[in-house]
């Protein structure tokens, strides 16, 4: 749970998001429900598999590799980046209901390759990306229902890029804060930190100059 000082001053100069962060809270310990039945008259039993994990696993490869579809029902997963010097990136913090797409082959010559952590204990529901192919060929309803996460999934994306293209540390924690108002409590400030693209303590200072400003 991050300080109390903080959401004091989140509160004070941003209630419209701490109303936002307060109300996802809630909802985060719900999981997601996979709608089952979209895939009646489908053999979704057999074509699929439930995982389950601890908090601070490593997802294996089946999880997250381009051969399935992976969806999250529940907890909060980290990707990142492993370059071959050990250095990790923050890709990305994912939660109920988003897909794992990371571990696409990016190119033969990889520096590098991508894993994918968990903060909570998680549940994540995999399907086989062919029987999946072919069952969206067959129904609509499942056509529009992968159509929209793929699209929620991209419009994510896009939003990291425009986060990190925000030059303003204080204007990019800010965004931070907005887009994963209902995980900031589950991820610390080293990875908000990385994810940021600025050092711990950089990041450490500045909110120590918001917390300051405000008490003025």
């Amino acid at each position: 749970m991050k300080s109390e000082e903080f959401y004091t001053y989140i509160i004070k100069n941003k209630p419209n998001l701490y109303r936002k962060m307060t109300h996802s809270s809630e909802h985060q310990k719900c999981q997601y429900t996979f709608p089952d039945k979209i895939f009646k008259g489908h053999d979704l039993l057999n074509n699929s598999r439930v995982f389950q994990f601890l908090k601070s696993n490593y997802l294996p490869a089946p999880v997250i590799n381009f051969h399935s579809f992976s969806l999250i029902k529940k907890g909060v997963i980290v990707l990142f980046w492993v370059n071959q010097n050990g250095s990790k990136t923050i890709i990305d913090f994912k939660k109920p209901g988003e897909v794992l797409r990371p571990a696409i082959g990016i190119c033969t010559k990889k520096t590098g390759e991508i894993k994918a952590k968990t903060l909570l204990d998680t549940e994540i529901i995999s399907i086989d990306r062919d029987y999946l192919c072919a069952c969206i060929f067959k129904e609509d309803k499942i056509y529009d229902f992968y159509h929209q996460l793929l699209s929620d999934d991209i419009s994510s994306t896009y939003r990291q890029l425009k986060l990190l293209k925000e030059v303003d540390i204080e204007k990019r924690y800010e965004i931070f804060l907005e887009e994963y108002k209902d995980i900031y409590n589950e991820v610390s400030d080293r990875m908000i930190a990385n994810f940021l693209g600025v050092h711990y303590v950089t990041l450490s200072r500045m909110k120590s100059r918001l917390l300051s400003r405000a008490k003025i």
